[in-house]
């Protein structure tokens, strides 16, 4: 941590920065490969060195959830009470705010994918949402929303000015008034979206004495005045969250949110990984870096247009770990550290320059700046680096060098020339040219086992098992499958020494 306290004395040049946001989080998607408490011991630290200041904590079906829910409790894969615990005796101890997710309509395939409540979904055949008509459904969230609640409360009871909202999602709800129930309502889509999450907000308030934070993305096309009857904007937060690189929220709907949301109340949200592509394993600095500078330009217009406005509610840093629950891995947090701390450094101080970019990368050990785009510059590491996780970042580098490199040969002329999917079905090509590419294809298979067995030696205590294995089964072991048939094809080749009878 002394590495990076040369920042600290930066704080004095950020009264401005500190006025506006009363927040910095970082989000934690905990849905997939999810990291072990004693590697967010070590992480979070680090992160509160680069101003952060709490975190968005989103469990999903790692979160260990009582006898009436174990049935969401991912078994191969979640925490126990003691690790929560631990976790959020670690934000006590750093001072962090706490604000829990628990999705409340959409994404909520990790319950609905299981029959026991198969009849709660909105369309029989996607298991995305809930109908909200239906009361056991309400019911269901309602219940996660209390389990996750009570044991937060508990945990940081001494210390609730630390927990004082919780997030209920409801983003891309993509099904709405498609069930029978939903459409004898009588309501519309709007209205049916307000009504649920107005109903959800006001159980957290009532019972919880919680500010509740939504995503915005769903009320981006309600009329205003439909926003206001519900009374949603009494009781709700909104979360205004947007990944790319170039930035397309128009000044129009910022202006409809400032009509209808407090200024104050009002959260924004970019992004340190896992918003570039759904299978995309490494972290582009240049994606996020642009992406969290965009936000900063129109936090301070934010600002600046509305009267009497001294702060923001603050700022989100979200790294997701799917894209929903039924997709891949993507970036693994360790990855995605250097450009999280970048991107962190970058709020604090409102701003990136060169000056930034070059203190943290020799902090974090690389020998050259951090790559500003590492699809170009995928070079991985040759030496040691010093944040927590480096090693699974350096053998993911190295496995993305050594992809490349093998799909490049697979479209080589020597594999498309010899060893073709018709020279495979037919069993018939050149033995000679053939052996050669098999002993090519042995060296992709020794250093991708070799790869394999560095990749679990790093991820351990830093991944729950479960989510290396995943990671390896979707990224290195289809590979090495590949190798070694095409192997045996070669083998098989080779051995009919091109003799046709």
């Amino acid at each position: 941590l002394d590495n990076f306290s040369a920042f600290r004395n930066l704080e004095a040049h950020s009264h401005f920065v500190m006025a506006v946001l009363e927040h910095r989080l970082v989000h934690l998607d905990l849905k997939g490969a999810p990291p072990t408490i004693q590697y967010l011991q070590e992480l979070l630290p680090l992160l509160k060195s680069c101003g952060c200041t709490g975190l968005l904590i989103e469990y999903e079906d790692t979160f260990p959830f009582g006898e009436d829910l174990s049935l969401l409790v991912n078994k191969s894969a979640y925490y126990r009470e003691s690790d929560i615990r631990s976790l959020l005796q670690l934000c006590s101890e750093l001072d962090f705010a706490v604000v829990p997710l628990v999705q409340c309509f959409g994404h909520l395939e990790y319950a609905l994918k299981h029959e026991k409540y198969f009849h709660l979904r909105e369309c029989a055949q996607y298991p995305n949402n809930i109908c909200p008509i239906l009361q056991e459904a309400v019911d269901l969230v309602l219940s996660m929303i209390d389990e996750v609640v009570a044991l937060h409360q508990a945990c940081l009871g001494s210390k609730s000015h630390l927990l004082r909202h919780f997030h209920i999602g409801a983003d891309e709800v993509y099904f709405l008034r498609r069930c029978p129930n939903c459409r004898a309502s009588g309501q519309t889509e709007h209205q049916l979206f307000l009504s649920h999450v107005t109903r959800v907000a006001n159980h957290i308030v009532t019972k919880h004495s919680l500010q509740p934070i939504l995503w915005d993305d769903m009320l981006r096309q309600v009329d205003p005045e439909l926003i206001r009857a519900s009374k949603l904007s009494s009781l709700a937060q909104p979360m205004v969250w947007h990944y790319a690189s170039q930035f397309q929220l128009k000044s129009e709907y910022f202006n409809k949110l400032a009509s209808v949301f407090p200024p104050d109340q009002v959260w924004f949200a970019g992004s340190f990984r896992g918003s570039v592509a759904a299978n995309c394993q490494i972290t582009p600095l240049y994606h996020h870096s642009e992406n969290t500078q965009a936000w900063l330009g129109v936090m301070r217009e934010y600002q600046q247009a509305s009267a009497n406005c001294k702060q923001l509610a603050g700022f989100v840093l979200t790294g997701w770990q799917r894209y929903d629950h039924m997709a891949c891995l993507c970036e693994l947090l360790p990855v995605s550290v250097p450009v999280l701390l970048t991107c962190l450094v970058t709020v604090r101080e409102f701003g990136f320059t060169v000056d930034i970019h070059s203190k943290l990368s020799r902090q974090m050990g690389f020998p050259d700046l951090l790559p500003w785009n590492p699809f170009v510059q995928n070079l991985p590491p040759t030496n040691e680096l010093s944040f927590p996780g480096w090693r699974v970042y350096v053998c993911v580098y190295k496995f993305q060098a050594l992809r490349n490199e093998f799909f490049t040969f697979l479209n080589s002329d020597w594999v498309q020339g010899w060893m073709s999917a018709r020279h495979t079905s037919r069993l018939l090509s050149s033995p000679a040219v053939v052996e050669k590419i098999s002993s090519q294809v042995d060296r992709y298979r020794h250093e991708l086992s070799a790869g394999e067995a560095a990749f679990k030696a790093a991820c351990d205590s830093v991944l729950l098992p479960a989510g290396s294995e995943e990671w390896l089964d979707q990224q290195i072991r289809p590979l090495r499958r590949k190798c070694e048939k095409m192997i045996a094809n070669a083998n098989q080749i080779v051995s009919l020494h091109a003799c046709v009878s």
